[in-house]
């Protein structure tokens, strides 16, 4: 188990070197997905601290089959999954739109309460905004009553979370 704790603590290392980094680059107004790149060298320290416990534990190191994986492989294979994922999901955005549902709760918390043909003035489409606003009155996000739609609590939940995530990596609303 020592190796998954190491895997997981040099990924936590490098998560906030990656944040650290983005947001120093940020300032400068550089924005660059090359920051992930930083998870290269933690999987080299990884590798590095991994195979140098298993030779003092004196484990056999990486010689495996396909279902009879080591447990120093395993945790590398950790590390890179962990990697893989917060790519995926952490650093994709900074690529994307904001999305419709997202401008219309962020709309509804700046205004509070928003009759609904004053939000068709933000958003092109009527189709989207009518789609957009039942998906988010199932999610329980927004209520509407008549022709006025307000934001619940849990909608004011999900954009403070994502407002403070964007704070932490420097990123600003758009749209």
């Amino acid at each position: 188990m020592i190796y998954i704790f190491i895997s997981l603590v040099v990924y936590v290392i490098f998560v906030v070197i990656h944040v650290f980094l983005h947001r120093l680059l940020a300032r400068w107004k550089i924005l660059t997905f090359k920051t992930t790149l930083i998870f290269g060298l933690g999987g080299l320290l990884d590798v590095y601290l991994v195979l140098n416990i298993s030779r003092l534990l004196e484990i056999p190191q990486f010689r495996a089959n396909w279902w009879n994986i080591t447990l120093p492989l395993s945790a590398v294979s950790f590390y890179i999954l962990l990697v893989g994922i917060h790519t995926i999901f952490y650093t994709a955005p900074a690529f994307s739109y904001v999305s419709p549902s997202t401008q219309l709760l962020s709309l509804l918390e700046k205004q509070g309460r928003m009759t609904y043909q004053t939000i068709q003035r933000y958003f092109s489409n009527q189709q989207m905004v009518v789609e957009r606003l039942h998906d988010l009155k199932d999610a329980h996000l927004i209520e509407m009553e008549n022709s006025t739609c307000r934001i619940t609590p849990g909608g004011i939940r999900i954009i403070k979370i994502m407002g403070y995530y964007k704070k932490m990596l420097g990123w600003h609303w758009r749209g």
